[in-house]
């Protein structure tokens, strides 16, 4: 697995464990930026074995669920959803249970909504393979000139 050499299971560990705690800190909406500054280091690494889909979708639960509380308070004061960068993660969100009744009900909803049709129009298949190819497949920002 990984480099060859000497075993290097200590380095490729090493390299797993900080690109890890590095993904698990960044805020989401800087994953883009993340991705851009250290793709080559993410593809190699990735394509060496040393992270997988697993532990990268695990290190993504850190930004996901803090974007994800950010978002609620953004919401539960009376934002709405279409203007959410990211209203997939509420989805998810409401998809997976992590609002409590109480938070439920401080989530306003049009005419006609409900939470199902929430989860409905802007669930991701799976949120974390999607965030996952972000990360290792990054997309250059565009800028007018």
């Amino acid at each position: 697995m990984g480099f060859e050499g000497k075993d290097n299971t200590d380095f490729e560990d090493n390299i797993r464990e900080m690109i890890l705690a590095e993904i698990g800190n960044i805020k989401l909406n800087q994953l883009n930026d993340y991705a851009l500054a250290n793709q080559d280091t993410l593809r190699t690494i990735y394509g060496n074995g040393i992270l997988n889909d697993e532990n990268i979708k695990e290190a993504l639960r850190n930004p996901v669920t803090a974007r994800i509380w950010d978002d609620y308070k953004i919401i539960s004061n009376g934002f709405v959803f279409e203007n959410l960068p990211h209203p997939e993660l509420i989805a998810y969100a409401l998809e997976h249970d992590v609002f409590s009744e109480k938070e439920l009900k401080l989530i306003p909803l049009e005419p006609g909504d409900t939470l199902q049709k929430i989860i409905d129009r802007y669930r991701t298949e799976d949120l974390f393979d999607y965030l996952k190819e972000k990360l290792l497949n990054p997309t250059l920002p565009c800028y007018e000139v």
